[in-house]
């Protein structure tokens, strides 16, 4: 799935880092809608408030990635934070039953990337953004792609591994 909408309408932020870049075939990135200037901010609104994690392939061959419908990729995106005062914590999403679970996945072709939508004001699915207030928090963010290696990952070829976003200053708000 092509995005390029998206993308323009955002500030892109790219440059991924991994343990060993060279050697992982998916790069991840945030898009965060834009104010008015270049400043990346983030308005708590009600639980669809939301920004754009973009997933891509960079390799020449075909990547699967765990789909987040199922166990599997639920919990493959996280976030790490860290405040002026250089307190770090991360948010991830909130464990959940799963009454039906099965192996799902992306295939990711050759240079082609997939949106996912990520709706920090949702505290049913999330914990650990910052808090909403009245005051606007200001901190630096990364996102965190990982899968580890396991049985079933191994059984279906999916890609394993950890890559991380570009660190960026991102200033959360109470709605306006």
């Amino acid at each position: 799935m092509r995005t390029p909408l998206i993308i323009a309408l955002v500030a892109l932020i790219s440059l991924t880092e991994t343990t060993n870049a060279e050697e992982s075939p998916i790069s991840v990135s945030i898009a965060i809608p834009t104010e008015r200037s270049t400043n990346r901010i983030l308005y708590y609104r009600d639980k669809t408030t939301h920004f754009h994690v973009i997933v891509s392939n960079i390799s020449d061959k075909p990547q699967r990635i765990w789909h987040e419908g199922c166990s599997w990729g639920y919990y493959g995106l996280s976030f790490e934070f860290a405040d002026e005062h250089g307190k770090k914590w991360t948010a991830n999403k909130k464990q959940k039953p799963w009454r039906r679970n099965f192996p799902d996945w992306w295939i990711l072709e050759p240079h082609e990337s997939f949106v996912l939508d990520v709706h920090f004001g949702d505290s049913v699915i999330w914990e650990g953004f910052p808090k909403i207030g009245e005051n606007p928090q200001t901190v630096t963010m990364r996102a965190v792609f990982e899968f580890k290696p396991d049985d079933e990952s191994e059984k279906n070829g999916i890609w394993t591994g950890r890559v991380f976003s570009q660190t960026n200053t991102v200033t959360f708000y109470q709605s306006r």
